[in-house]
């Protein structure tokens, strides 16, 4: 198979800038979180990044799993309320 559409949504992160000069390629910072619509076997994947789509190397990102994605949504000023309580 050449394409796997993925019918979940995958979240990634970039470990690394990628900056492409190809207009088919989604150029991105590191650190940023690409939405992968597809992955191609020979390691280049489909994705969409503040407004823009293509493809990119997925060795250059790091896939979010559940815990990632729970410690983007904590506030730390919530945290640190949290053990002032407990203390």
């Amino acid at each position: 198979m050449v394409s796997e559409a993925l019918d979940i949504q995958v979240l990634v992160r970039a470990m690394y800038d990628y900056d492409s000069e190809d207009a088919t390629n989604l150029s991105f910072k590191k650190d940023d979180v690409i939405q992968v619509l597809a992955q191609l076997e020979s390691g280049w994947w489909a994705g969409h990044c503040d407004g823009r789509q293509g493809w990119f190397p997925s060795n250059y990102v790091h896939v979010l799993g559940d815990e990632d994605l729970d410690s983007q949504d904590e506030d730390p000023d919530a945290e640190a309320e949290d053990l002032d309580y407990m203390l």
